[in-house]
């Protein structure tokens, strides 16, 4: 259990630390877990709090803050200069974006 335990703390510090693939760090944590987390969020708060919609931002901007930086730091791992500059480059449109909406 411990091991299990210690492979998932080693898994986020490597996305943050820019370890891991950029393809693994864009769509599995970008595309999937944001969607993800997103939509639990939504619904959890929605349940227990009163005023949802504040805390569903705040949370998920947490999110979304260790998302980008893992993928700007993922992004040079890629093969192709081409896909790092894409990576990072949507990476500050999202967060403009983000910033826009909200």
């Amino acid at each position: 259990m411990a091991d299990h335990e210690q492979t998932k703390k080693s898994n986020f510090l490597d996305y943050w630390k820019g370890n891991k693939s950029l393809g693994s760090a864009f769509w599995l944590l970008g595309v999937v877990y944001s969607a993800l987390i997103f939509s639990i969020i939504t619904v959890l708060v929605k349940q227990f709090v009163d005023k949802p919609l504040g805390l569903s931002i705040l949370i998920f901007l947490i999110f979304k803050i260790y998302v980008w930086v893992s993928v700007w730091r993922c992004a040079r791992n890629a093969i192709h200069k081409d896909a790092q500059i894409i990576a990072r480059v949507l990476v500050v449109l999202d967060f403009v974006g983000y910033i826009l909406v909200f």
